[in-house]
């Protein structure tokens, strides 16, 4: 899938100072459409629902939408995801 889209992920593990990329799958990008989808689902995808905000296994994603590359107001967007203190509760509902 083109048209902005580099289907790539960078994977970083702060703990073993290991990078790794990753391929994301066309349906992924287009069901899940914009760094904020993405990271929502990967989110759910990987991290446990009631996991504590400061447990070694939760993530933080940053995430960037199709618009980054070409010159388009508001493309340049980069989000943050996270299960942070205040979204447990929202990460345990089902």
């Amino acid at each position: 899938m083109g048209n902005g889209f580099y289907q790539k992920m960078l994977r970083v593990n702060l703990t073993t100072r290991q990078t790794k990329t990753e391929f994301i799958p066309d349906e992924d990008l287009r069901k899940f459409i914009g760094g904020a989808g993405l990271g929502g689902e990967i989110l759910r995808r990987e991290v446990p629902a009631k996991l504590p905000a400061y447990d070694s296994r939760n993530k933080v994603i940053f995430a960037t939408g199709p618009f980054q590359g070409p010159p388009l107001a508001g493309g340049g967007i980069i989000i943050g995801r996270g299960n942070g203190m205040r979204t447990e509760n929202l990460r345990s509902r089902p």
